[in-house]
């Protein structure tokens, strides 16, 4: 049996403008957080390695969750390439990354994706922006490369957990329209898995300390 945990990133600098989105990093209250997040998941997993959104507060918070797990020997850290990548924007269409950051600060997009995920995936594929006119699209070329058989910790976004949950909230029969609001940081999904078949997910706050199981239905 192995896990995947998927969480949000750590105390995020203020974004303004679009140019931000990428380039915003953690402060220094976000390095503290999640080194308390690093001895949380010390204490409740194993954790083999540490994927990360290309994004810089999340490679940050990787980094610190990293050195917190193991102080002497710290975790391997595996950054993505490309802000197109499976973490940071799988579901956008190559190109229009930056189109999707302008429509998420001036037309309100990245509130609304908790409001209407569903209508939002379905508009920007209809707009040529997203790869996926679903939830599900996203999720299963998340789910197919993550749960691998490793016991591994992803770093990620709110835009990252809300449609992971969402799916397997509808596959398992949990509250799939849970988040209605962006999700707080150093929160996320665990996933336990075998051969790449579900058996239990939970809801886990790595900085709260709390673990709570939502399915365990196979």
């Amino acid at each position: 049996m192995a896990i995947t945990i998927l969480i949000r990133h750590s105390n995020r600098q203020h974004i303004k403008t679009a140019a931000d989105v990428t380039r915003a990093g953690i402060t220094a209250k976000g390095y503290l957080n999640a080194f308390r997040a690093g001895w949380f998941l010390r204490k409740n997993y194993r954790i083999d390695g540490i994927h990360t959104s290309h994004i810089a507060r999340c490679y940050d918070t990787a980094r610190a969750i990293a050195f917190a797990y193991n102080p002497l020997n710290g975790l391997p850290v595996t950054r993505e390439k490309s802000v197109y990548d499976t973490i940071c924007g799988g579901f956008v269409k190559e190109g229009m990354f930056d189109e999707w950051n302008r429509i998420g600060v001036e037309n309100g997009f990245h509130k609304k994706f908790y409001d209407d995920t569903r209508g939002v995936f379905a508009l920007c594929y209809k707009s040529g922006i997203m790869k996926y006119n679903s939830v599900d699209g996203y999720a299963k070329e998340f789910l197919g490369k993550y749960l691998n058989g490793k016991n591994l910790l992803v770093v990620g976004h709110d835009t990252t957990i809300v449609p992971i949950w969402m799916h397997l909230g509808t596959r398992f029969g949990f509250d799939a329209d849970y988040y209605k609001e962006t999700p707080p940081i150093l929160t996320g999904i665990a996933i336990e898995h075998e051969d790449g078949k579900i058996s239990a997910v939970s809801r886990i706050d790595a900085l709260g300390g709390k673990i709570d199981s939502v399915s365990s239905k196979k």
